[in-house]
């Protein structure tokens, strides 16, 4: 069994902290998570890419794995184009995944995909096709 500590910067109400603020608050969370027992760091629902790197900055702090889970689809999670997969930001998908090159992310999940949030299997079809995402 792992123990493994979450955290997001996804806000409901649009009231996101600046990116200092968030790297900040994301760094005291994790260090508490880490220090309680964690065994991993997982990064969860990440809709935008600069806010993603932040995170990641705040969770290397700890020396623990780290995983990074991503959000697509528009506003309502509903996708545009069924070619094109996109964080909830409107980023294109294939530019959060290659902004992770270098970022010693050790897992990248694409989550809601299958069925939720307005996905159908044609578009697990289009995410095998991303170099890099297996």
């Amino acid at each position: 069994m792992v123990a493994a500590a979450g955290i997001s910067h996804w806000s409901f109400i649009d009231n996101d902290p600046s990116l200092d603020e968030l790297e900040r608050n994301a760094t005291e969370q994790v260090t508490i998570m880490a220090n309680a027992g964690a065994e991993l760091i997982i990064l969860e629902m990440m809709v935008s890419i600069d806010r993603m790197k932040r995170l990641i900055a705040a969770a290397k702090t700890t020396g623990l794995p780290v995983w990074v889970g991503f959000a697509v689809g528009g506003e309502a999670g509903e996708l545009e184009d069924p070619h094109v997969m996109s964080l909830r930001t409107g980023e294109l998908l294939t530019e959060a995944v290659q902004s992770l090159e270098g970022q010693g992310v050790d897992l990248i999940n694409i989550m809601h995909i299958g069925g939720c949030c307005g996905t159908e299997p044609s578009h697990i079809v289009e995410l095998a096709k991303i170099d890099g995402v297996r």
